[in-house]
């Protein structure tokens, strides 16, 4: 729901990322993952487009009950595979990350994987320094492990502990504050929209790049087509945990701010924006049964209607109008 008459406590706030405090629209957000129910007051910044949360709960811990992680680490890194399973896997992240392999790439075209196919738009040898910040159980990088990227090492404040995998992969339970060395590659896959104080976080990573290194940050965009459409039932605002919903451009000037360029803009946008949009337009929560991200089968969409959203993301990922996108930044 959009406010025209912003509520009182968010009524003299500046925005975070450009302290514009005059032009502005308020929206009233609901949580709808869980199908919860509670509203969240959000403005979007008329001067820099960053659509932000107004005031962060005090308790977030309640919006991440430990089922939120079992939902988003499916992939359980290390656990036994079928050995024909485990040879396809290989070969489709080969592909989706280095570009090799015809049997990878048929594969990939079937089941692809957007975080390993963003680092297909860099060059990174197997010595290649990488850390991957708000990285879960570190199934990302679990994959690069096991295809030959040695120096490797995962970020996450949230996880129960530190892990170390029998192929030598460590993630670490920390703030990517606690990290240390210089790093070819830190990476923030959907990570970033999570984090409070933005500058400081983007601050640390570039304190943290190697004298060629970069930074990739994989980020929901509110300059998008399904913004527009959908409104507070965007289902990549994610009230209340997406604290900043960015814009190309207020994305750049926080990049700035930080001593860092963007080089390079991947739109990388997936039939979700729709699929997850509609179902929260119509009451279903995200982990319904009822949902397509839990039961594709049994959820409320035709093949034709999602064969039609897969080809209206790519139309809009070649306009610069999808909802998420991949920057690649270095030292300014």
């Amino acid at each position: 729901m959009k406010r025209e008459t912003p509520a009182p406590e968010t009524n003299h706030l500046p925005c975070r990322i450009c302290g514009d405090s005059k032009r502005r629209q308020y929206y009233e957000a609901r949580e709808t993952l869980f199908g919860l129910g509670d509203k969240f007051p959000y403005f979007k910044c008329n001067a820099c487009g960053c659509l932000q949360i107004a005031e962060i709960p005090e308790e977030m811990s309640r919006f991440y009950p430990q089922k939120y992680h079992d939902f988003f680490s499916q992939d359980h890194p290390g656990a036994k595979q079928n050995p024909l399973v485990r040879f396809a896997k290989n070969r489709r992240d080969r592909y989706a990350a280095l570009n090799r392999g015809i049997l990878g790439r048929w594969l990939y075209s079937r089941h692809p994987v957007m975080p390993l196919r963003s680092l297909s738009h860099i060059s990174l040898g197997f010595d290649a320094q990488i850390l991957d910040v708000g990285c879960g159980r570190g199934g990302l990088l679990y994959s690069l492990r096991q295809m030959g990227f040695k120096n490797l090492l995962g970020v996450d404040a949230f996880i129960k502990e530190d892990i170390s995998y029998k192929n030598g992969l460590r993630v670490r339970k920390c703030s990517l504050q606690k990290a240390t060395g210089l790093w070819d590659l830190v990476m923030f896959h959907h990570s970033f929209e999570h984090i409070e104080d933005q500058l400081k976080t983007l601050q640390s990573a570039a304190s943290l790049l190697s004298e060629n290194g970069v930074c990739l940050i994989r980020i929901p965009l509110s300059s998008s087509h399904a913004f527009e459409e959908y409104g507070v039932d965007w289902i990549h605002l994610d009230a209340p945990r997406h604290f900043f919903l960015h814009t190309s451009d207020s994305f750049k000037l926080l990049a700035k701010k930080a001593g860092l360029q963007i080089f390079k803009t991947v739109y990388d946008s997936g039939e979700f924006q729709f699929l997850g949009s509609e179902q929260c337009r119509r009451g279903i929560p995200y982990v319904s049964e009822q949902s397509y991200c839990l039961n594709p089968e049994g959820s409320i969409f035709t093949r034709s209607e999602i064969d039609f959203f897969k080809q209206r993301a790519a139309e809009l990922n070649a306009e610069q109008k999808g909802d998420q996108a991949a920057f690649f930044l270095t030292r300014a």
